[in-house]
């Protein structure tokens, strides 16, 4: 009797889990609380997703398209670069009110949850990662906030705006 309740109980608890199970099946142990995601190829993009290509590299981040309708946005990028980068995406209708750190980063635990869309994790030189966002209309931010000493990607100029329309 008590295997019965005990395993019922753990079935619904499981089915009750079942997205967040989703969302934890990274590599990453935090992946949930900074939004990090493994690299995913451009042909996992679901269907219906409006590609976008990236382009990563030192000291730069370029976008296919600065423009798009709101929906799901596939973001393909490509480290053309030498180092590893990785890409976030914020809500911002200004990167210059950014939480910033004294080191020119930015302080991604400051901005507000319901702005931080996620990121693509660090990733390899030569490498190419996709994820899609459910994109809502107004203006973003993507950079790579990758800071080695006094090295601060973002600073460098790794950052660049786009806007998504109805």
């Amino acid at each position: 009797m008590h295997r019965q309740t005990g395993f019922m109980s753990c079935a619904i608890a499981l089915l009750g889990a079942a997205t967040v199970v989703t969302a934890c099946a990274t590599d990453a142990p935090d992946a949930v609380e900074r939004h990090e995601i493994t690299c995913f190829a451009a042909s996992d993009l679901p269907a219906g997703t409006t590609r976008v290509d990236v382009s990563l590299k030192e000291w730069s981040i370029e976008l296919s398209s600065d423009t798009m309708k709101a929906g799901n946005v596939g973001f393909v990028a490509t480290n053309e670069g030498t180092m590893v980068h990785e890409m976030l995406v914020v809500r911002a209708d200004d990167p210059a009110s950014l939480p910033y750190a004294a080191n020119g980063s930015v302080n991604e635990s400051a901005i507000p949850a319901s702005d931080t869309l996620g990121e693509i994790a660090e990733f390899a030189a030569g490498t190419t990662c996709a994820r899609t966002f459910a994109l809502t209309p107004g203006h973003y931010a993507m950079f790579c906030n990758i800071a080695e000493g006094d090295s601060v990607h973002l600073k460098k100029g790794m950052i660049t705006t786009f806007t998504v329309t109805a």
